[in-house]
């Protein structure tokens, strides 16, 4: 009998028991909280990242490291707090601090464009960057009057780099899609100079070899030798015009394609807001 009576008041006990767990925040809330705690040690663990890549660059890590660790870090805490109020049973709270945190969190690869801007800014390895040492390396065989295209390489790899840096400074998580468009088309005109400086180079350094070795003599003319200077300088030419044809032509391609994603958004939005006004005029005829 008294075995009867304790298995019917166990009985009771796991009885009253499984409904409490059951209505439990942290039961109820299960697969809400774990996408939160997921989501800020995800955001953490991005942070961990960004920062191993920034300390490659090192000249960067005192501007860059602290906005980013403020910034994700803040977005990891929210994340952490909707966790937290969905455990004490308060949806409305969680809901809205997710919500705050992907809000926070803004444009998810920005951070990552940051560093890479930040690497061509640094000239990480660029072949011939522009700095003094190069200078005096690849001029330190050629006379003064043929340094010229040489000067003009490292001056435009000097303003691509400060276009890079300029839209590096611009590349946060919030930042306006135009801003960093027009920056990037900054960097696309200065990349394409130093393209042309690239393409120079060489043809100023044939020119000097044909001086120091082969037209020794700059007396020495004839309407032959005239006419293939000109047809080399009309070549050398067209092959500049056309290659920033041919540029101009593939950032225009890349250009449209940056209106894709958004268009795309745009189309969705507009026919969910059409879905939303049928609704809507079926229940106000």
């Amino acid at each position: 009998m008294r075995r009867k009576v304790i298995i019917a008041g166990l009985f009771v006990s796991v009885a009253c028991f499984l409904p409490v767990r059951a209505d439990a925040p942290a039961d109820r809330f299960e697969g809400q909280i774990h996408h939160c705690r997921e989501s800020a040690a995800a955001t953490r663990d991005s942070l961990a990242s960004l920062m191993a890549e920034l300390r490659q660059i090192p000249v960067f890590v005192k501007v860059d490291g602290p906005l980013m660790t403020a910034h994700l870090e803040a977005v990891a805490q929210v994340w952490t707090d909707a966790a937290a109020a969905l455990e004490k049973g308060d949806a409305t709270a969680g809901t809205n601090l997710a919500q705050r945190a992907q809000q926070l969190v803004g444009a998810r690869d920005r951070w990552q464009e940051r560093l890479r801007y930040r690497s061509r800014q640094a000239q990480q390895n660029e072949y011939m960057p522009a700095c003094a040492e190069v200078f005096i390396t690849v001029g330190a065989d050629r006379h003064e009057e043929d340094l010229q295209e040489l000067k003009a390489l490292m001056e435009a790899k000097k303003c691509r780099s400060e276009a890079y840096g300029r839209l590096a400074e611009a590349t946060t998580p919030n930042a306006e899609a135009k801003i960093l468009f027009e920056l990037q088309d900054e960097v696309f005109a200065a990349d394409v100079e130093v393209g042309v400086a690239e393409m120079r180079l060489p043809w100023s350094h044939e020119d000097w070899m044909f001086r120091a070795y082969v037209a020794t003599d700059p007396t020495i003319t004839s309407p032959e030798y005239a006419a293939a200077r000109q047809r080399l300088l009309e070549w050398r030419r067209q092959r500049e015009e056309t290659y920033r044809q041919s540029r101009r032509q593939q950032y225009a391609v890349e250009k449209l394609d940056r209106e894709s994603k958004a268009l795309v958004t745009a189309r969705e939005n507009a026919y969910r807001a059409a879905m939303a006004a049928r609704e809507q005029a079926k229940k106000n005829p």
